[in-house]
């Protein structure tokens, strides 16, 4: 499963390298597109078909075929999702721990995969030092000074870990908390306006793998256990 999600983050990064190239390409003829994935969709058909007109015809066919590159980096990333929704389905920890609000396929079956053995740790605080999204201290003579996270452990898991959280924080903006995890969102968007965004996000982070995700994932292991002690009594 991790080689699966390193594939696709590779794949990710030669698409945004392409569509970026391409975009670069286009502004020096004078067609300037706006950013992200779905603004160079909406405009790539209008743009080449207008720069056909005063470009080589060579060139027109070499920047079709860059975008016909990323259609197909499309549908590889698409056909590794769904072998990770595949996974999903069969996999007891990845179904527990994808109903907590902004853990989406990516974050569960990354993070079931890199803990492994749930039990290597003896608590969630543990589980999210290991992470790396508690702060860094620092301090002498009784005296701890906390600074920001500690970035410490995988970046990938981490990166998933923020930006799930963080799409809990837009959604909750105005709306009314129904569950633990948004009336968290809510209270750091309403109470605390000195805190970032990014801030709230690796708060809700630290929060959600350290309270949650480890216990979700225990839960749900020993509830098999006990299953299968029941079957076995009978």
């Amino acid at each position: 499963m991790l080689a699966l999600h390193r594939t696709r983050e590779r794949l990710v990064a030669f698409r945004t390298m392409r569509i970026n190239g391409l975009r670069g390409l286009l502004t020096g003829y004078g067609e300037v597109m706006g950013k992200g994935r779905a603004a160079i969709t909406k405009a790539i058909p209008e743009v080449l078909a207008r720069v056909a007109d005063r470009l080589p015809a060579v060139l027109i066919d070499t920047l079709r075929e860059q975008w016909s590159r990323v259609a197909e980096l499309d549908g590889q990333i698409a056909r590794i999702e769904r072998r990770m929704r595949e996974w999903k389905k069969d996999d007891r920890a990845v179904k527990a721990i994808s109903e907590i609000p902004g853990v989406e396929l990516l974050t569960a079956t990354a993070a079931v995969a890199m803990i492994g053995d749930v039990k290597a740790f003896r608590s969630g605080r543990e589980f999210a030092a290991w992470v790396g999204l508690v702060p860094k201290q620092t301090g002498s003579g009784g005296k701890v000074n906390l600074h920001g996270i500690s970035k410490l452990g995988d970046t990938y898991l981490r990166t998933l870990l923020t930006h799930g959280p963080r799409s809990v924080l837009t959604n909750a903006k105005g709306a009314r908390p129904v569950d633990r995890a948004t009336e968290e969102a809510a209270t750091v968007e309403r109470g605390d306006r000195r805190v970032g965004e990014q801030d709230g996000a690796n708060d809700l982070g630290s929060t959600g793998s350290r309270s949650t995700i480890p216990e979700r994932i225990r839960e749900r292991e020993t509830g098999m256990t006990g299953q299968r002690g029941t079957e076995g009594n009978v």
